[in-house]
């Protein structure tokens, strides 16, 4: 699966900028402000070649949008100290099922 080294990158760099997206809301700063902007450029640019490669806009699509879900809550949780609901968690756990098979 070459197509996963290009969405690795840009989950790593979608990362970074949720981080300091949170960061942002807590203390807002014009160069937080374009630091997160850069980050989610590159985010997209990463995310093309990832397409291309694997050429299934449903399959990527889907995969990249519980990817999403799934870091930015890793993010609220493990770093800024968010909670989630029981129900909310069982749906992380079905957002996770999804992504495992939607790369079978």
């Amino acid at each position: 699966m070459p197509w996963i080294k290009w969405y690795i990158a840009s989950m790593v760099f979608y990362t970074i900028a949720e981080y300091y997206s949170k960061v942002y809301a807590n203390a807002q700063s014009w160069m937080l402000l374009i630091f997160i902007s850069v980050c989610y450029g590159i985010n997209g640019a990463f995310w093309l070649p990832a397409l291309k490669e694997n050429n299934s806009l449903t399959i990527m699509s889907t995969i990249w949008a519980i990817s999403y879900c799934l870091f930015s809550i890793f993010i609220g949780l493990a770093l800024f100290g968010e909670h989630i609901s029981v129900i909310q968690m069982v749906g992380v756990g079905l957002g996770i099922l999804a992504v495992f098979l939607m790369c079978l």
